[in-house]
């Protein structure tokens, strides 16, 4: 789901959701998780939204649950 967004391009919500869409329904859940998690970054106000340039090294805990619901069907 991450490599779908290159990182240092802003996305503006409405593609960040489409985007987020094809892997679950709950898009609001996923760019919070994204950003609390430190893979993503956001504009205040509604804004922009573009990925930071990290890894995930391993997959545990809410890293998970973002990994579980992200999967495509």
């Amino acid at each position: 789901m991450l490599g779908a967004f290159e990182p240092g391009v802003r996305y503006p919500e409405k593609q960040v959701n489409d985007t987020l869409a094809r892997f679950n329904a709950d898009t609001a859940r996923l760019r919070r998780s994204l950003v609390e998690h430190g893979l993503m970054a956001r504009a205040g106000g509604g804004g922009d939204y573009w990925r930071l340039g990290v890894q995930i090294q391993s997959c545990t805990g809410e890293a998970f649950m973002i990994w579980a619901l992200t999967k495509p069907v």
